[in-house]
């Protein structure tokens, strides 16, 4: 499960691991920068919880909780007694299954929101009815949000109006949309969102269509002609023989020389004098 704490400015990302246990810290930073913990979560009974302590209070309207159950795409008000200030902890999965690829199919600004209208329309709590707008010219794509009351992210920074690089994450109470050449990449969350398909066309929904336009009669396609074949690949094996090694043994060791050096320099100096 991720976890992210959204204040006014930037967004807090944790990562739980996959099997539920032990216990976690989410931090944030003080007015000084200093990292400080902010709420615990704690295995029970195979979920996530979190506990209202001294400092951190989980609040449902007016009335503090004492606890929550973790759920993915959902999301808990806290109040941070020392600041005042009220921050928003959202939960989704770490594995985002409905990924969704969309080609752009018009020249118009793209609209996110709570309204209907909108281009990509995501009936969550806490979206505006316009919350952003997206415009691709030349290339380029830039963001705007539209004034809305809890704010857009990009890279878990808060903006009001930023040009986008390809790959950049757009977050918006849980949806998360990714700026491509001509086209976004947003993950589908189940029964919120909905897309203008006028505007934004599955990519999916385009190869099915020209795969029935170039191959009307898929019964008759030949993949391969009579004089195709196949063959193996050459394998190279290496192995080991096994070799017979004669070895000399080393040389015996040879008596040493006792003589006395006189007999041997006697003679010598004789033989010189006649």
């Amino acid at each position: 499960m991720i976890v992210r704490l959204i204040k006014k400015k930037k967004i807090y990302n944790f990562s739980l691991p996959s099997e539920v246990s032990g216990n976690y810290w989410i931090t944030d930073n003080d007015y000084f920068g200093n990292v400080r913990n902010l709420i615990n979560v704690e295995e029970y009974n195979g979920q996530w919880k979190i506990k209202s302590d001294f400092e951190t209070k989980i609040m449902s309207g007016d009335h503090e909780v004492e606890s929550a159950i973790l759920k993915d795409y959902s999301l808990y008000f806290l109040k941070i007694n020392t600041d005042n200030e009220y921050v928003i902890l959202y939960c989704s999965p770490s594995v985002k299954k409905d990924v969704v690829r969309l080609r752009i199919n018009t020249d118009n600004p793209i609209t996110i929101g709570n309204d209907e209208k909108s281009t990509i329309h995501y009936n969550y709590p806490l979206v505006s009815k316009q919350q952003a707008r997206l415009i691709y010219n030349d290339g380029k794509w830039t963001i705007q949000d539209l004034n809305s009351k809890y704010g857009t992210y990009v890279n878990s920074e808060a903006i009001t109006s930023r040009e986008l690089e390809y790959g950049d994450i757009i977050f918006i109470m849980g949806l998360e949309i990714i700026p491509m050449r001509q086209g976004l990449v947003i993950n589908n969350i189940p029964n919120h969102v909905r897309i203008d398909e006028r505007s934004l066309v599955r990519e999916d929904a385009i190869i099915q269509r020209q795969s029935v336009e170039d191959n009307p009669d898929e019964e008759n396609i030949e993949f391969y002609s009579e004089d195709d074949y196949f063959y193996r690949a050459p394998r190279f094996k290496t192995g080991i023989e096994e070799t017979v090694i004669a070895i000399d043994p080393p040389p015996a060791e040879q008596e040493e020389d006792k003589t006395p050096l006189i007999y041997t320099i006697g003679p010598m100096l004789t033989m010189a004098m006649m």
